[in-house]
């Protein structure tokens, strides 16, 4: 499927020059006219077509491009903890939605150090999810009895991360609840969470809905 927002990225990124802004097409969909004096018509339904002298140019790079880009929305980078058994529900809930996780264990090394795959791999996807876990406990040195749980501290640096390389609005925290709230960073104090008790699979109409947002195509149904 293409959209409109899509067929203008693409067009830009394959050096082609737009004039003007996109003009509704009948009652059908819009019309994006090049320089070249080609123009390409966008269907609300997701097809496309392009007309004039340089077509062949044209369609080549988009559809060349598609590939691309389309590739580069399937991938979703995944942090996680030591719980085992919430990575693998996310894997498959994220296998589900036909999406491809990028976990950094699971990623060839080539011989870098832990930073240097994340700053390798991360801009690869173009969303992470960050699973926030029990995993630790931690309190200040002098207050021993006010020990909370908390995520694993490399969790945490690589969140931090994801944030960087792809900027807050594309990453989503599942956090795990339990009997005793999960300690996090005061940094995250207002940020959305996506909350589960018992699987991931609670955060699953959640996390489609931030995935599409973020230009993800799902073919979901619940």
């Amino acid at each position: 499927m293409l959209s409109l927002d899509k067929a203008q990225e693409i067009l830009r990124a394959a050096g082609f020059q737009i004039e003007g802004q996109p003009k509704r097409y009948s009652n059908y969909g819009w019309t994006i006219k090049l320089a070249n004096g080609c123009a390409v018509i966008i269907y609300d339904k997701g097809n496309f077509q392009i007309v004039g002298g340089a077509r062949e140019q044209v369609e080549k790079a988009v559809k060349a491009n598609l590939m691309a880009y389309d590739e580069f929305n399937t991938k979703v980078f995944v942090v996680y903890g030591h719980d085992r058994n919430a990575r693998d529900q996310l894997e498959l809930l994220l296998r589900k939605l036909e999406l491809i996780p990028l976990f950094l264990d699971d990623l060839p090394s080539g011989g870098k150090t832990i930073i240097e795959k994340l700053e390798k791999y991360i801009p690869q996807a173009n969303f992470g999810v960050v699973l926030l876990t029990p995993d630790d406990i931690g309190c200040k040195r002098t207050a021993p009895q006010k020990a909370r749980p908390r995520a694993r501290q490399n969790v945490i640096l690589e969140l931090g991360m994801l944030y960087m390389k792809l900027s807050r609005g594309r990453v989503a925290l599942i956090v795990k609840k339990s009997d005793d709230e999960i300690e996090l960073p005061s940094d995250l104090e207002g940020i959305m969470r996506l909350n589960y008790m018992d699987s991931v699979q609670e955060v699953e109409g959640d996390l489609v809905r931030e995935l599409k947002d973020k230009g993800y195509h799902l073919n979901h149904q619940t």
